[in-house]
């Protein structure tokens, strides 16, 4: 199968469906930061910051730009480019939570249900990368004891706080 490309010159090409699925991630995960502000929630403090939340989404954010700028270095994405393709995926969560706020604004009937629906779609976004990290990091792409009982584990847990 194909992998889809944007061209930048002919001899450097980036994978489109990594750059978007960046985007498309880092937009759904504002769109329910705006919700627990505009509703007044305050999801904790920590480090002087007044909602826990936006820090978590900041930290989360860091080694995904890291990551993300590496990949361009490693592509020979030209500087200017690199740095144009960073800015737009910082903007992207800001982008949704103003996007929630135009959806609030303008009446959209069921907005709860579309946060649940892109929580939904970032957390298997999530799970999709920490188990292809963990199951593609070995030769073969084996399952061991030790990889099953992570997985377990990390369920209960997951059950047992939720």
């Amino acid at each position: 199968m194909a992998t889809f490309m944007f061209i930048i010159n002919p001899k450097k090409k980036i994978p489109v469906s990594i750059l978007f699925g960046l985007y498309i991630h880092s937009f759904l995960e504002g769109l329910p930061v705006a919700e627990v502000m505009s509703q007044g929630h305050n999801s904790g403090s920590f480090l002087g910051f007044k909602d826990s939340m936006i820090l978590g989404l900041t930290l989360h954010n860091i080694p995904i730009a890291i990551a993300f700028v590496t990949m361009l270095k490693q592509l020979q994405i030209a500087k200017n480019s690199a740095i144009l393709y960073l800015i737009l995926f910082s903007l992207m969560a800001p982008l949704g939570v103003l996007c929630n706020e135009l959806m609030k604004q303008a009446g959209v009937a069921n907005i709860d249900y579309i946060i649940q629906i892109s929580l939904g779609i970032v957390v298997g976004i999530f799970l999709h990368i920490s188990t292809t990290i963990m199951f593609e990091s070995s030769n073969n792409h084996k399952y061991n004891f030790a990889k099953m009982a992570s997985i377990l584990l990390g369920s209960i847990v997951a059950y047992l706080i939720s």
